[in-house]
């Protein structure tokens, strides 16, 4: 694999697994996942920043005499292949979407799964093109840069992989079996040299001496005399490493390092957790959530969006029962509540599958806790707390003081992309069979509470501190829409009892 005439600026993360050929230049804060091909066929390819590119994705230059840059702020998903003469910024590529040699990409454009774009055109701005039909619309906003994923990228992926770079003048470089004077491996043991009290690595700059060694002009004739033992032990090391250029010389930090301000809060007593607050001990997730209705006859049309939308999806038939209890003491630990006058409940719902093979697909049931649901202007959150559970359950929350509010059996499928899942299903009622131990005895479907419609809820869970996540869940909502119609519900009403 010949890498002649790559450039690769400071700050990007290229992994020695992908495929790259030709005149390439791969801007800063670019990541290019493993088993990616970029092939300067016909001409050169120069990518900006902050691209994300995944595997599988095929980025090609076969227009004689062009030179195909891509922007800044792209997503390249797994397995798109993009021949494009041209490509804009804060476009998202999804899954095995093709783009031909002819088609020029704007600002701001979203090519849908499996949607293939072959005739010569210029997409206009914000356009997403989605569906079988590669049907298209105009988007109101452009789609958010993917910053904190390409930080969580820079730092994982060296763990794991060798990395591609460039020795420039400026940047300095360990050379790695590979005898090319420009091209170098960066292997994942780097921390361990890290670790020694000294390293030396090779450069063309001017050299820097180390501290010991830099003095006034009026000292140093003294302490060339006295040859200190630091400085032969120095020029042992670097005989003992020929580098072949002027080397640098770096020394470890001084000091000791502070402890964690966490060590102080691991040591206090735990807080009892009552609500949704950021503060609580147990709310260390949340969920962002929007719900809405579509009707049946658009049941179809919905699921092939989504087909082309999401990349996973499964069908599920769950039997679900709510279950609360009220705070005893909330009055004294909740000053909300106590202003109030209301006394408020822990809500749990326990969720087990009852399909017929659901041990063999491990499918397990779960217990969630969910919080106080506080809503915006559009999407709702709450605190969300999930654990895989076994054995009697619903007996055991009763034993310790939970009432059943209600219970349902939801069938239908859901469909991920990304971090958010869409659910679609219809609610029925509960039917045990004519046995004696109903804990034993799987419930079954008994009537259609809405015939004419389907519940489709749009969530995603994360960490409290992610604002990103509000605007995943309603971007993926609004990709839906007409379809789905967005509900506002008042949860506080809900929950008053």
């Amino acid at each position: 694999m010949s890498r002649k005439g790559l450039t690769i600026m400071p700050g990007a993360v290229v992994t020695s697994e992908c495929d790259i050929q030709g005149d390439i230049t791969v801007g800063t804060r670019t990541v290019i996942h493993p088993k990616a091909r970029i092939i300067a066929e016909a001409g050169p390819i120069r990518i900006g920043e902050s691209n994300l590119i995944e595997e599988q994705v095929e980025i090609i230059n076969s227009v004689p005499n062009t030179i195909l840059i891509v922007g800044d702020f792209n997503v390249f998903e797994v397995g798109a292949q993009v021949h494009s003469r041209e490509v804009g910024n804060s476009n998202v590529f999804e899954s095995k979407c093709f783009v031909g040699p002819q088609v020029r990409i704007s600002n701001g454009c979203v090519i849908g799964a499996m949607c293939s774009l072959t005739a010569p055109e210029q997409l206009p701005e914000n356009t997403i093109v989605f569906g079988e039909g590669c049907l298209r619309r105009v988007a109101t906003e452009r789609p958010m840069p993917q910053t904190l994923q390409l930080d969580f990228l820079s730092k994982i992926l060296p763990n794991y992989h060798h990395l591609l770079m460039v020795s420039r003048p400026s940047v300095s470089s360990i050379k790695v079996r590979d005898r090319s004077p420009n091209y170098y491996l960066v292997p994942t043991l780097l921390a361990e040299l890290m670790d020694s009290q000294q390293y030396q690595l090779p450069g063309t700059a001017v050299p820097r001496k180390p501290s010991v060694m830099s003095a006034p002009q009026h000292q140093q004739q003294p302490q060339q005399q006295q040859q200190p033992v630091v400085m032969q032990q120095q020029q042992q090391q670097t005989q003992m490493m020929p580098l072949g250029q002027e080397a640098f010389a770096f020394e470890p930090l001084e000091g000791q390092a502070i402890p964690s301000a966490l060590l102080e809060q691991q040591t206090r007593a735990p807080e009892p957790f009552a609500g949704s607050s950021s503060q609580a001990r147990g709310a260390t997730m949340q969920e962002v959530f929007i719900q809405g209705v579509a009707a049946v006859s658009q049941v179809d049309l919905l699921t092939a969006r989504l087909r082309g939308l999401c990349r996973e999806q499964a069908v599920f038939l769950d039997h679900e029962e709510a279950f609360s209890v009220p705070l005893v003491n909330a009055q004294s630990t909740n000053p909300v509540a106590s202003a109030s006058g209301t006394t408020p409940f822990v809500h749990l719902r326990a969720r087990r599958s009852v399909l017929p093979n659901a041990r063999e697909l491990g499918l397990w049931p779960v217990l969630r806790y969910l919080g106080s649901v506080e809503s915006g202007d559009r999407v709702c959150r709450r605190s969300y707390l999930e654990a895989c559970v076994n054995g009697p359950l619903v007996g055991f929350l009763k034993s310790i003081g939970f009432k059943k509010d209600f219970e349902f059996i939801a069938e239908g499928e859901v469909y991920v992309r990304g971090r958010a899942k869409v659910l679609i299903y219809a609610v029925f009622e509960v039917v045990y069979p004519n046995s004696g131990d109903m804990q034993m005895s799987l419930p079954s479907k008994g009537r259609n509470v809405a015939p004419n419609s389907l519940m489709v809820e749009v969530s995603a869970v994360g960490s409290p501190a992610d604002d990103t996540l509000q605007r995943e869940v309603a971007e993926l909502m609004e990709l839906l829409h007409p379809l789905v119609i967005p509900g506002r519900v008042d949860h506080a009403r809900l929950a008053c009892r």
